[in-house]
């Protein structure tokens, strides 16, 4: 699973559990609040989205999407505030309230349980580094830099990434698309690059450590770590 459905199924938990927080104690007047973002979350190209249809176990994925259509449309009782115990009933009303929460509930534990499995939390970065560079401003900076990515993932994706050192050629592993390469400046010009590598995608950055520049050595790592998270990210995306 790459990166851009995490992103989904991190979403869909996010909005049901604030729903169901919301929903205590209340009339479902406020549901109309939520049409559109369940709706960005749920659906793509007017259906119910790909993603989800295949993650919903098939003896539920009718009451899902029936569930998640009566949040979603602009027809429902529910998003125009319809749905009220004195036009249904005590009783019918609370009845409809029941089975809403169930089936919310019921939609949250497989999202839940489908993301914490093995396969969705973790991906994997393979890294290796030029030994003969001055190590704290190349290899230890760098690792040091993929720490703070990997945390950053896991914050704003919930996913978590396990770091592999040295693992071998990369290329033959991974095929060239996979590969991030990152080039520091202050250790050599680009120019001098083996000429197969030279024409390569890569992320340049300029450290030299540089005690003396703290403010710059700060926003030259931030700049860094942005970049490699988002091309982690993109990678992800196009899987």
């Amino acid at each position: 699973m790459n990166i851009n459905d995490c992103e989904k199924l991190k979403k869909g938990i996010e909005i049901i559990e604030e729903f169901l927080k919301e929903f205590e104690g209340k009339k479902v007047n406020f549901a109309g609040d939520y049409c559109h973002r369940f709706k960005n979350i749920f659906y793509q190209n007017g259906g119910l989205d790909e993603f989800f249809v295949h993650l919903f176990p098939d003896e539920k994925l009718n009451d899902f999407s029936k569930t998640l259509d009566s949040l979603t449309s602009s027809n429902s009782n529910i998003v125009n505030g319809n749905l009220q115990a004195g036009t249904l009933g005590s009783d019918n009303y609370n009845m409809e309230m029941d089975k809403l929460k169930e089936m919310l509930n019921d939609m949250k534990t497989v999202l839940t349980d489908f993301r914490n499995t093995e396969d969705v939390r973790n991906i994997f970065v393979y890294y290796s580094c030029e030994s003969h560079l001055k190590d704290s401003t190349n290899c230890s900076f760098i690792e040091d830099a993929l720490s703070e990515v990997i945390e950053k993932t896991k914050n704003e994706l919930g996913v978590s990434i396990e770091l592999d050192k040295d693992t071998g050629d990369a290329i033959k592993a991974l095929t060239d698309e996979r590969v991030i390469r990152v080039f520091n400046e202050a250790s050599g010009s680009v120019k001098n690059l083996p000429f197969d590598i030279k024409s390569k995608r890569r992320i340049k950055f300029d450290f030299s450590g540089n005690i003396s520049q703290e403010d710059k050595n700060k926003e030259i790592k931030e700049k860094f770590i942005n970049e490699v998270y988002n091309a982690i990210k993109l990678i992800n995306e196009n899987e």
